[in-house]
């Protein structure tokens, strides 16, 4: 029988996306046929946590550490070989080799263990050559383990060798990646001079996103396939049950789930629950956040900490304004806690997740919670084109009543009719300004954007004005991404005083030059009291941390939209994300039983 090898050397403990990986994919691969076996780091208690009827071996003794990596999370800035080595020595007199004498005695140390640890994998399992062979979570270091392994082991090129890559390679986004030369060549030499000691093996190379198949792609050393992450299926199947969104009663339920690290806004925390504390002590929200109880406090202002209640199940109702759910929780539980979310919020550092992939919001997408995301980046990226769908549908209703005023020009005061807008080069803006018509509710503005530059995004900043002359409120600002081929829309609501907006458009995050074309405005009127108008569909993306507090209460005012949205959305994205495509993608990836000439004693 064929069998599904999984093997995570990083995988110690259970909670947490590594362990639900290996649980979700091994199972499609049991669904498949397969022979589910699992090779994991030594702490991880197995036998206890997976079907008893599974294959699993505890036997990785290496540990991670980021100075052995070359990418953006990691320190290291030479290439290194498989014997620990470095394959770059310019520069390195006595003194850098004798800085690095212990580093290199980790490394050599690391490697070997990896190396070992395959090898007692294989003696157990013996080889196959219909098996399937999965490294979920490597990086280019641990590539080298492997490699020692491959070269010592001949029965080895009867199998397919299928690799997962999860983090950067160049840092900032897509457009600063040419000019990190120094990076580009790091990897190129450690990745490229690994695969030519085993150029017989049939090693493929996956990654998390599209963006991060990009970065290897920039290497010319192998060929890059973006791997679809796998999401529980449990959390798609209850949704389908569902005939209508529920009708949850208050308070609505804003969760923070997953590892609070850092670049996930941990430290954040304590401004932004300043400035929901009013939707919070109103009773029409609870914040749920999920972390060590013992750790988290210390993020917390002063009077979260005094109200705060803890818990181990997150399908406890409690009173407080802030519920401390634990981390990690058991996979049931966690389970419990998506499902029991009624909106789910990323405080992600942009810039850290501009291509980086997010298990906890694949697993809301799937289970139809509306969320609330960074803009600039992959989670963004993940829910920009059912907002731009929804202004599509807008525009539509409302283009025969409503026409739109051309904009053009490239200084204040100006409403040509340009074609042509261009703004980015060396920090240009482009601005112009229009009289509001009076009883406006929201602006609507369209724009083609057609040569659109991978990871480049567009911000808008709108300005309202009295007819004094005093601008009324804080700016209003929003990051959009490109949109192949379709226009590209916003929606903004205005101020009942307005009577003149000024809007200004530049390169979020560069000074590449851009330009857009077939800009226009259309003022909205008042149909009523209040418009009563969604800002857009199964989520909303966040210019800056402080937009969070209108972000949530526009979900609020309209949750049944957004989580009706946001189940239609599911329909799809959570068969996009199932384990057995991941599955059936490597199965057939690997070469058929018929084409491997080369039988296995």
């Amino acid at each position: 029988m064929a069998r599904f090898i999984l093997i995570d050397h990083a995988l110690r403990d259970v909670g947490g996306h590594q362990y639900q990986y290996a649980l979700d994919v091994l199972a499609a691969s049991e669904e498949a046929g397969f022979e589910p076996v699992l090779a994991s780091h030594r702490d991880l208690q197995a036998t206890d946590r997976f079907p008893c009827h599974w294959r699993t071996r505890s036997l990785f003794d290496c540990n991670q550490k980021v100075k052995h990596w070359a990418g953006e999370d990691g320190k290291s800035t030479r290439p290194v070989g498989t014997e620990g080595d470095w394959l770059d020595t310019t520069n390195a007199n006595w003194l850098t080799r004798c800085l690095d004498a212990h580093a290199r005695r980790q490394r050599v140390d690391y490697l070997r263990k990896f190396e070992e640890a395959c090898s007692r994998l294989f003696a157990e399992l013996g080889w196959n050559q219909d098996d399937v062979v999965f490294l979920p979570t490597v990086s280019e270091f641990d590539l080298l383990g492997l490699v020692r392994f491959l070269k010592q082991c001949p029965q080895s090129v009867a199998l397919d060798w299928h690799l997962q890559f999860h983090f950067n390679i160049f840092r900032g986004r897509e457009p600063e990646h040419d000019q990190q030369i120094d990076r580009k060549q790091l990897f190129q030499r450690q990745i490229g001079t690994a695969l030519r000691q085993v150029p017989e093996h049939r090693v493929h190379f996956y990654a998390t996103t599209e963006s991060i198949a990009r970065q290897y792609r920039r290497l010319q050393v192998k060929d890059v396939q973006w791997l679809p992450y796998p999401v529980n299926p449990g959390l798609h199947q209850q949704q389908e049950q569902e005939d209508a969104p529920p009708q949850r009663a208050a308070p609505l339920r804003i969760t923070c789930a997953g590892t609070p690290r850092r670049e996930k806004g941990k430290h954040a925390y304590a401004k932004f629950i300043n400035g929901i504390w009013d939707i919070l002590q109103s009773g029409s929200a609870q914040l749920v956040l999920q972390a060590d109880p013992r750790r988290i406090r210390r993020y917390l202002p002063k009077k979260a900490k005094q109200q705060a209640a803890y818990t181990e199940d997150p399908a406890t109702d409690s009173n407080a304004n802030l519920v401390i759910v634990k981390y990690p929780l058991s996979a049931e539980n966690y389970l419990k806690l998506i499902r029991h979310s009624d909106i789910a919020l990323f405080l992600y550092d942009s810039q850290r997740y501009h291509s980086r992939a997010s298990g906890v919001l694949l697993e809301m997408l799937a289970a139809g919670v509306p969320v609330i995301v960074p803009a600039g980046c992959w989670l963004a990226d993940q829910i920009q084109e059912p907002i731009y769908e929804h202004l599509d549908a807008l525009h539509s209703s409302i283009e025969a009543n409503t026409p739109s005023v051309a904009l053009g020009g490239q200084t204040p005061h100006s409403v040509a009719p340009d074609d042509r807008i261009s703004f980015g080069g060396g920090g240009h803006e482009a601005c112009f300004e229009s009289a509001t018509p009076a009883d406006t509710s929201d602006l609507l503005l369209s724009f083609a954007w057609r040569e659109a530059d991978q990871g480049t995004y567009i911000r808008i900043q709108l300005q309202q004005f009295d007819r004094s002359g005093a601008e009324l409120d804080p700016p209003r600002i929003q990051i959009l991404g490109s949109r192949q081929g379709k226009p590209i829309r916003w929606l903004a609501p205005i101020t009942a005083t307005t009577a003149r907006i000024r809007l200004t458009i530049s390169n979020a995050y560069h000074d590449h030059p851009a330009t857009i074309q077939e800009t226009g405005i259309q003022f909205i009127p008042k149909t009523g009291p209040s418009s009563g108008r969604p800002m857009g569909r199964v989520g909303l993306i966040a210019a800056n941390l402080a937009q969070v507090p209108a972000l949530l209460s526009e979900l609020q005012a309209h949750y049944a939209h957004y989580r009706r949205t946001a189940l239609d959305f599911a329909d799809h994205f959570g068969p996009q994300h199932a384990p057995s495509k991941t599955v059936n993608i490597l199965a057939e990836s690997s070469n058929p039983p018929a084409s491997r000439d080369q039988r296995v004693a």
